[in-house]
């Protein structure tokens, strides 16, 4: 038995001291998220977090990777590419085209590298549906990554997730422990009010692990758990950004263009603090987290508690109005004075 219960603890004080050194250097070199008509920050803030969650999921995952099969290892390098796009469009602003069209490519070599989603008998098409959801994956934790703490935070919570359904020495639980005790590190700077944002680097790089997760649960040395855990567990994030899309599209532009129109800025343009849209997003992946254990374990049955779930969640939706055809950003100066009224550390 391997002792993987020292990968959370690594990935923790790893994710601290890397992010504590990204803060100074970000600072020494004035990399910072600058405030704007998409932000609700009124100070420029370090966004190197990518960083410290690279670090802690390396080393802490590296005795394992160094003995691992050349197919997890190809994984692995696949994922630091989309932590390396992603850290290139914290320091230069890549086009959004550009990075779907590598998240796509990505998506297709992990398909590739046996990390393939199995709807139908056809491998082509499979492979082009793995592509689009690990797509889906990637920038639905970098939506979600609009508020301090939001996405650290949910991540370490699928992590837990995913460690209570795969066995111990399984490939997910690997990577989950070191997912949960890096995100911990990280929360330690990227709560509110954050001392440093963990940019598209550090969003992609979770979305893209939670992929690989969800995935590997259909391994046999992961349970053979159909992959709709993992969706589940991640539900939020995953429906919020389809409602994105919807909502661009319906609003006649690009859905890759931006807007302030989350579920958790309607939160706070209602007069929630971010610490209290942080708990209850929160609690709410808890729930998940319990749903699919339940239903891992057979108490309830997963295809009747996804409908629910996703019913709720689509219904949550349209009565926030996250549905809402708008798309450009002169909407978003009304939400963002509302958010104004709130400072992010107010409880």
């Amino acid at each position: 038995m391997k002792p993987i219960v020292i990968c959370p603890i690594v990935g923790f004080l790893v994710a601290v001291v890397a992010t504590k050194a990204a803060i100074a250097l970000a600072e020494r070199k004035h990399l910072y998220d600058a405030p704007g008509p998409l932000k609700i920050h009124r100070k420029p803030i370090p966004r190197l977090g990518g960083v410290g969650i690279a670090s802690g999921l390396l080393i802490a995952a590296l005795p394992w990777l160094t003995t691992s099969p050349k197919n997890v290892v190809m994984a692995g390098l696949l994922l630091l590419v989309i932590w390396a796009l992603g850290l290139a469009d914290d320091l230069r602003s890549l086009p959004a085209l550009f990075r779907l069209t590598l998240q796509l490519g990505v998506g297709v070599g992990l398909g590739l590298a046996g990390w393939q989603l199995r709807f139908t008998s056809i491998y082509l098409i499979d492979l082009s549906i793995t592509a689009c959801v690990f797509a889906l994956f990637v920038n639905s934790m970098n939506l979600l990554d609009g508020m301090d703490g939001l996405a650290t935070g949910t991540a370490a919570i699928a992590g837990a997730g995913f460690v209570i359904l795969a066995p111990i020495n399984s490939t997910v639980a690997l990577f989950a422990l070191c997912l949960l005790g890096t995100c911990l590190g990280t929360l330690v700077f990227n709560l509110p009010p954050a001392r440093i944002f963990i940019g598209d680097s550090g969003s992609t790089l979770l979305g893209a692990l939670l992929f690989f997760l969800t995935v590997d649960l259909t391994h046999p040395s992961s349970g053979s758990q159909p992959a709709t855990l993992g969706f589940l567990i991640l539900a939020v994030p995953l429906i919020d950004a389809m409602f994105a899309v919807v909502r661009r599209i319906l609003g006649g532009g690009s859905p890759l263009s931006g807007d302030r129109l989350h579920f958790y800025d309607i939160l706070l343009a209602k007069g929630l603090s971010v610490r209290r849209v942080l708990l209850i997003s929160y609690a709410l992946g808890g729930v998940l987290v319990l749903l699919s254990a339940l239903c891992g374990r057979g108490t309830l049955k997963l295809g009747t508690t996804g409908l629910v779930v996703l019913a709720v969640l689509v219904a949550a939706g349209f009565l926030l109005g996250s549905y809402a055809p708008q798309v450009d950003e002169s909407a978003a100066p009304r939400t963002v004075a509302a958010l104004r009224e709130k400072p992010t550390a107010e409880i």
